[in-house]
């Protein structure tokens, strides 16, 4: 396209395109490409178009006025080279697949491809081919919304995601030791949040990310251009320059999947149907554009959570024991004993679970507890977050287990409570002897709780016996004793009251 101006209105132009490289420009028509006449418009304007055929050539175009005779002339180059955008097939979600070789595909993706997370980075990169060495731009764009629900939101780097994706895989001479990189800028459309307002809340912090070249080095980044508005359909585009210093440059890059977290329920990528994910090529030095890389939604998830609460009532630094079987599930131990901080917290989660339905429940037992302790109630809430999860688990307090039916994003919580076997006036007593059975007078005996409590204090009498009352029953406590001028083999007893016990006895060793 040659466009000119300050012609005289309706006037012929004469035009002539040159090619820079052939000398010398002394000889007419050397070098000459392409003559003819333009006719300018009501003011002085012209607008023409040529057909190039001369990839990688520099020229000179020569304007001439036909009325003034006058001469401008403007020199440009058709810069050879082409582009290939390619996206990774990391393998559907029960069987991954590095981002290398085959995996990176120059078409679209299904569900039986790849897998990927809401809030995870899809790997790109832009594969080019017989370009001069020399400063280009690449234009790549991407679809920001659709519908006002955001699809990829902003750019990261590739590897974000998955750690292990080579751009430079099964290209000749693409050194993945030897690149360029450059700051990712920060989108502040994306940055105001949904409500589209700077610092009022609801901001979106943007991961940071770096655009990476193979071969070449990056000189600039342009500033973003959206082309609509968030609260429609929207694309993103922004410009990338560079110099060659190979004709096969590579350049990668991730696209971030939108998140509920960060535009609400039912407006993140995961409420689009169809294939909203898309990536593209714009333009290559301006030309060669709209290539496009689509993600079907039904290869996008939304992760799922489950939590479980122990409830003791009293609490009690016991640990409660737990079975969990399913996927991203393991066992583990927790405990209500009002601190968090220590070895057991009252909390297990379990988060980014991919795995939803009845092909995949997850099942959490407890085990059976120590210290007379028994279940009493299991409650299950499920917090669908914008999906269609519902609380449809499965119940059974005999069995002392819940059957978690997981749906995607949905996040469920499930309380244990546990309560005390308690038994009115029990008590713990005993006597405190010599090897000759005598009784030990005025010994001291002390009654420990094993997982925190009062501590308890008794005298022998005369007769060498004790007596503890009011103890709670089912606590597992430790006796200990101690008496001037005796020693005993097994000075300390553990024990778990549940009725009265008389017969916790101590005899001394021989002196």
């Amino acid at each position: 396209m040659i466009r000119g101006t300050n012609f005289e209105p309706f006037e012929a132009v004469s035009l002539t395109i040159r090619r820079a490289d052939v000398e010398p420009f002394r000889f007419i028509n050397a070098g000459t490409a392409a003559e003819w006449v333009a006719i300018a418009d009501e003011k002085g304007r012209i607008e023409t178009t040529w057909l190039v055929n001369y990839p990688g050539t520099r020229f000179v175009a020569e304007a001439t006025s036909g009325l003034s005779k006058y001469k401008t002339s403007a020199d440009f180059a058709i810069l050879a080279g082409s582009a290939n955008l390619d996206q990774c097939r990391n393998g559907p979600l029960d069987s991954p697949a590095d981002c290398i070789g085959s995996n990176w595909v120059n078409g679209n993706l299904n569900a039986s491809q790849a897998h990927y997370v809401e809030g995870e980075s899809v790997p790109y990169r832009m594969r080019m081919a017989d370009l001069t060495l020399a400063p280009h731009n690449l234009t790549i764009e991407f679809d920001s919304t659709e519908s006002a629900r955001h699809a990829i939101d902003y750019l990261t780097t590739f590897d974000r995601t998955e750690l292990t994706a080579d751009p430079c895989s099964d290209i000749t001479g693409c050194n993945p030791a030897v690149f360029s990189t450059i700051p990712i800028p920060l989108d502040p459309e994306v940055t105001k949040g949904p409500d589209g307002v700077l610092g009022t809340g609801d901001d979106v912090t943007q991961i940071p990310g770096d655009f990476v070249l193979y071969g070449g080095t990056i000189t600039s980044v342009s500033a973003y251009t959206l082309d609509g508005t968030y609260a429609g359909s929207s694309k993103t585009r922004i410009t990338i320059s560079f110099t060659a210093s190979v004709a096969n440059p590579v350049l990668a890059w991730g696209g971030h999947i939108a998140t509920r977290q960060d535009w609400g329920a039912n407006n993140s990528a995961i409420a689009i149907n169809g294939s909203p994910y898309h990536m593209r090529l714009y333009d290559l030095d301006g030309s060669g554009g709209n290539q496009d890389r689509s993600l079907q939604s039904a290869a996008v998830y939304y992760p799922g959570r489950i939590t479980i609460i122990k409830d003791a009532q009293p609490d009690t630094a016991l640990p409660f024991g737990f079975t969990a079987v399913g996927p991203s599930v393991f066992n583990f131990t927790i405990d209500d004993d009002g601190d968090n901080t220590n070895t057991y917290s009252n909390t297990q989660i379990f988060d980014g679970i991919t795995n939803f339905g009845s092909g995949h429940t997850v099942t959490v037992t407890e085990d059976p507890s120590s210290g007379y302790w028994y279940l009493t109630q299991i409650s299950c809430t499920s917090d669908p977050n914008g999906g269609s999860g519902t609380n449809n688990n499965s119940i059974s307090l005999p069995a002392q287990q819940v059957e978690i039916f997981l749906e995607e994003g949905e996040y469920v919580t499930c309380t244990f409570v546990n309560a005390v076997v308690t038994a009115a006036s029990i008590s713990v007593s005993g006597r405190l002897v010599d090897n000759a059975g005598r009784g030990i007078p005025n010994a001291a005996v002390v009654m420990t709780p094993v997982y925190g409590g009062e501590l308890r204090f008794a005298r022998t009498g005369s007769f060498g016996y004790y007596r503890f009352d009011d103890v709670p029953a089912g606590d597992d406590c430790v006796i200990s004793v101690y008496a001037k001028g005796y020693t005993f083999s097994n000075p300390s007893v553990m024990i778990t009251p549940m009725e009265d016990m008389s017969n916790i006895d101590f005899t001394a060793l021989p002196f």
